[in-house]
């Protein structure tokens, strides 16, 4: 996730491989502990796996993401442009270049997602928070703004606003597999 966003619920997985370990037994209690305090990052539910493993957590792309976004208008925005966003959206397919953002170190290249539902309620005249419900993979901020166009169709595109992500949160990461997400 980008490093501005907030990751709640059950978190994100992840696998970390140690190569060449100094020991080769690890108490995952005292590990998770020490991770923890830190107080930067939290995990739980640490365990030994295979290789099988990495191979999901990197195809977590093809799995479901639910986010909590708030984004701010340039100016005031109706309660039907939010309406009209909700049924465009729902159910729609996006097409993303690499955003600009991370184009040092990704490929362009054009990423086909799909939007699987999204429900927004209006904070202000020009601020508004958003659920969305989408395939692992998908750029939401982009989805939001546009990207310069690179992201279509966008939010921004769809009001013909200038759009801002200022917070995004991962509610939830559907692994498709019960017990992990």
């Amino acid at each position: 996730e980008d490093v501005d966003a907030r990751v709640l619920g059950t978190g994100r997985p992840f696998v970390l491989e140690i190569k060449n370990p100094k020991r080769r037994t690890l108490n995952l209690e005292e590990a998770a502990s020490e991770i923890n305090s830190s107080g930067k990052v939290e995990v739980e539910g640490l365990r030994l796996t295979d290789r099988r493993a990495v191979a999901r957590v990197k195809a977590a792309e093809a799995t479901a993401k639910t986010y909590q976004i708030i984004v701010e208008a340039e100016e005031d925005l109706k309660a039907e442009e939010l309406e009209r966003l909700e049924q465009f959206f729902t159910g729609r397919v996006i097409s993303q270049r690499t955003p600009r953002r991370v184009l040092h170190r990704r490929a362009d290249k054009e990423r086909i997602k799909n939007v699987y539902r999204l429900n927004i309620k209006q904070i202000s005249g020009r601020r508004f928070e958003a659920f969305i419900e989408c395939q692992g993979g998908l750029y939401v901020k982009e989805l939001v703004d546009g990207d310069e166009g690179r992201t279509k169709p966008s939010m921004a595109e769809v009001l013909g606003k200038k759009l801002k992500c200022i917070s995004l949160t991962v509610l939830k990461v559907d692994m498709g597999e019960k017990g992990e997400g």
